[in-house]
């Protein structure tokens, strides 16, 4: 290849030679420098979605004549062959990346030294390159190679035996997700729901998780109370008076202490989706959070869509969408009913759920939650029945737990208590 030769230019010029060579070029308009090539390129995609061909006089009436005929006629001439499309696009690339890196820097040096701490500053470089790292790291397709080697490296890092897991048997046969996959935990209000995703969420911790919390339904103190709670085995009412006896006193104090460790940030303002799932992503780069729960998926709104329906279908696709981004988290999503299967005083189905179709193609975990005392006082208060509708990878079926009458710890199926203190269950008698 000449040294003088553009690489925007040769790109631009080695697609006009061969259109089919455009996909083997995965660059956006921002990617290029020159004011004219970037209009190109635009030009470019828009041809190729409308279906019409990719030529000079094409692309000038595209542009509206803002590049000219000569400047294309040029590019063409300057390649004389398509084969080196892929060098050409990498150059253009690298170029791109070097001027963001660059554009970070710089950001970061017009900053008066006042205005923020050395330590803001920093993150807010990390950020940014963090960011850039990314964009350069999925490329969104890979081999078989690749593939086979994040499998085997995963045998020393002891990546292959984490997953998402609370350490509860009966439970963990049913919740088995990877990441980037979403729950969704569906049921009527009142149901229990918000103490599900709780008890869920201190076994997760326990077990080296980072959550997130999106609270539309609970102010972060309520979430709180909460989490206290199954840390001292303390009502969560007793917490909110303040009413403690002494050995109480003492409990809080050591519940304050441990839950101050948590790695675990609640959100309780973000009402949005799409704010909602660029928060996230904001997250896992800055925070390195694995699991994400939202409480409750109702409560979401979106710009534009007035229709429930469509609604809270938009919210879940852009959830699981988010679930995915780099190296993905685990969503887990609670949901009312939109009908009661209180008519029926039966157990929630998934087909209660009116966007039940939608969900059934997302979600790869579908959990109904029924407490049968709701519509009945022939059932037992203390019960709730977790339904697993579907599980991709696992068993679906039914079982019948109980909460304790303090402080909302889940019994399992067997009669068998999940202590705090402990990663395995405890029997009682």
């Amino acid at each position: 290849m000449r040294s003088d030769v553009d690489p925007e230019k040769a790109v631009i010029g080695a697609v006009m030679l061969q259109p089919s060579c455009f996909y083997k070029v995965q660059l956006q308009p921002n990617d290029f420098k020159t004011p004219n090539a970037a209009r190109t390129w635009s030009a470019m995609l828009s041809l190729v979605d409308q279906g019409k061909p990719i030529d000079p006089v094409a692309v000038e009436v595209e542009t509206n004549g803002r590049v000219p005929v000569d400047w294309l006629l040029d590019a063409l001439g300057g390649v004389p062959t398509s084969e080196n499309v892929g060098y050409y696009a990498d150059l253009v690339a690298d170029d791109a990346l070097k001027r963001r890196v660059l554009r970070v820097a710089g950001d970061m040096l017009k900053r008066e030294s006042k205005e923020l701490s050395g330590q803001e500053l920093l993150r807010q470089a990390q950020d940014g390159l963090e960011k850039l790292a990314r964009g350069v790291d999925s490329k969104g397709y890979y081999s078989a190679r690749e593939i086979a080697k994040e499998i085997f490296d995963g045998l020393d890092s002891g990546e292959s035996a984490r997953g998402l897991m609370t350490g509860v048997e009966e439970w963990d046969r049913y919740a088995e997700m990877d990441l980037g996959d979403t729950m969704i935990l569906g049921g009527d209000t009142s149901m229990g729901k918000s103490q599900v995703l709780g008890w869920m969420r201190a076994r997760y911790i326990e077990r080296g998780e980072r959550v997130l919390l999106l609270s539309t339904e609970s102010k972060r103190k309520k979430v709180g109370r909460r989490d206290l709670s199954y840390l001292t085995g303390i009502n969560s009412r007793v917490i909110k008076t303040y009413n403690f006896d002494r050995m109480q006193l003492s409990q809080f104090g050591d519940g304050i202490s441990r839950y101050s460790d948590w790695p675990f940030w609640v959100n309780d303002q973000i009402y949005d989706v799409d704010e909602a799932c660029q928060f996230i992503r904001f997250m896992m780069a800055r925070e390195g959070v694995t699991v994400v729960e939202v409480d409750h998926l109702h409560e979401l709104t979106a710009q534009g869509i007035t229709n429930p329906q469509e609604r809270v279908g938009y919210c879940i696709e852009r959830l699981a969408q988010t679930a995915q981004h780099g190296n993905g988290v685990y969503m887990q999503v609670a949901s009312q009913l939109t009908q009661e299967a209180s008519r029926e005083k039966r157990v929630a189905r998934m087909s209660d759920l009116y966007y039940s179709g939608r969900i059934r193609q997302i979600a790869q975990v579908v959990l109904m939650i029924t407490r049968l005392a709701k519509y009945t006082n022939k059932a037992n208060p203390g019960e709730i029945i977790f339904r697993w509708e579907k599980v991709r990878d696992g068993e679906t079926g039914m079982d019948t737990w109980r909460w304790s009458d303090t402080n909302g710890l889940l019994l399992g199926p067997k009669s068998t208590y999940y202590s705090r203190e402990c990663y395995g269950p405890e029997a009682t008698q």
